[in-house]
């Protein structure tokens, strides 16, 4: 059963909101303002808020601030409810964050189809998130438990037999604890990028920022990126590069950051001595960047299910890695107001396509 609070100084109006609630199954705690709303809230944790906004003690904007602040009460949604109806007040209330605003008088239908939206909406990110946490808690363990057995394994050998070693042996130990480092350091980064990218894409303003930035030579950014990922793969025998000079609007942080996880999985999941080409050209005012590879492919299926730590046939592959570097590549084409597109089959080629905004 889901829970409502109902904020609301009118009694006739908050006993009737209360009734219409109670009838379809929804248990409903209601307070005459803000001021007695939060001390309600101390003990009763809703599924969603509905507030008038024109109170005595605490208005609703108010007591909505108070919320937002509490990190216990920010995520609930926020309904408002107001007997004014001038576009003025409509704007001051939906500029404030609430989730949807209501005009008395009202139909029932209309609150009701208003709070099922948003505890709908509300379930979805619920569930969303728990998965995620499943996730974490399948995946993370392994993924960094990897890296520091090869850290600590090796350091332990270098430290207690380094009077045996060879200066060749050593050096080889050493390679090998940078080496994962370098890989433990690459998926923590992953991770704080994914959770950043979950706030930025829900903020319009940052969301503004961020497109209007420009990455100005990007074809630059292109070719060093691709020439250090193939380096480190022992690759750059391998490359191919066809890039039209471009300035692309967005932050030089996202952009880099989409065209580093795609190059590396082009080279991650195809063969030494095969070709990675990485081509770009304006089209229709975006610029459209594709790498392609000529590694194992991925069928439509394990396409439409790319999802958050999700890796492509990890068991049968043994690949390293929690397979968010497409996830994360996703997410940014979103906050850069572009799209990527893959286009592969089983033992086929890989193309991914990137198309983001020119300035």
């Amino acid at each position: 059963m889901y829970k409502i609070l109902i904020v609301e100084d009118e009694i006739t109006v908050r006993e009737n909101i209360a009734e219409i609630l109670h009838s379809f199954q929804y248990e409903v705690l209601s307070a005459r303002d803000g001021k007695d709303a939060l001390v309600k809230l101390s003990s009763f944790q809703p599924d969603l808020i509905l507030s008038d906004i024109m109170m005595p003690e605490m208005d609703g904007y108010s007591f909505y601030n108070e919320c937002k602040n509490n990190p216990k009460l920010e995520d609930i949604p926020f309904i408002f409810l107001t007997a004014k109806s001038q576009i003025k007040d409509i704007r001051t209330g939906m500029a404030s964050g609430a989730e949807d605003y209501i005009t008395k008088p009202f139909r029932a239908n209309d609150l009701l189809n208003s709070i099922a939206v948003r505890i709908e909406k509300k379930e979805k990110s619920r569930l969303r998130l728990d998965k995620i946490k499943d996730s974490i808690a399948k995946y993370i363990p392994h993924e960094l438990r990897t890296p520091l057995i090869s850290i600590l394994g090796f350091s332990d050998l270098v430290l207690s037999e380094g009077d045996t070693l060879s200066r060749e042996e050593i050096i080889d130990m050493v390679s090998r604890i940078n080496r994962a480092g370098r890989r433990l350091h690459s998926l923590v980064e992953k991770f704080i990028i994914f959770s950043d990218l979950q706030l930025r894409l829900y903020d319009s303003n940052e969301l503004t920022q961020i497109r209007n930035r420009i990455s100005a030579n990007f074809h630059d950014s292109i070719k060093m990126i691709v020439t250090e990922k193939g380096a480190y793969f022992n690759r750059n025998d391998d490359i191919e590069l066809e890039l039209e000079p471009v300035n692309l609007k967005g932050d030089d942080f996202y952009t880099e950051t989409i065209v580093r996880e795609i190059v590396e999985n082009a080279f991650k999941f195809s063969e030494q001595g095969t070709e990675v080409k990485v081509s770009g050209k304006f089209e229709n005012g975006f610029y459209i960047l594709k790498v392609k590879d000529s590694g194992i492919g991925f069928s439509k299926e394990i396409i439409d299910k790319i999802d958050s730590f999700t890796q492509f046939n990890k068991a049968s592959l043994q690949q390293t890695g929690l397979g968010l570097g497409l996830q994360l590549s996703k997410k940014i084409a979103v906050l850069l107001d572009g799209k990527i597109e893959i286009l592969s089959g089983i033992d086929a080629s890989t193309e991914v396509v990137i198309s983001l905004p020119t300035v």
